[in-house]
């Protein structure tokens, strides 16, 4: 139960809604964890 609970996500999605986040300040956060997960890739195949 518990792998299929975190499978579909709905824990990280109540998480997700416990409070209102504004389009605008969404968008930024979602291009800054794009950023940290590029940067984390290159520092990767570097290693």
């Amino acid at each position: 139960f518990k792998k299929k609970y975190e499978k579909s996500g709905v824990l990280k999605e109540f998480r997700r809604r416990m409070f209102f986040v504004k389009p605008s300040v969404e968008k930024k956060m979602e291009k800054e964890r794009a950023i940290r997960k590029n940067k984390r890739m290159i520092d990767e195949e570097n290693n």
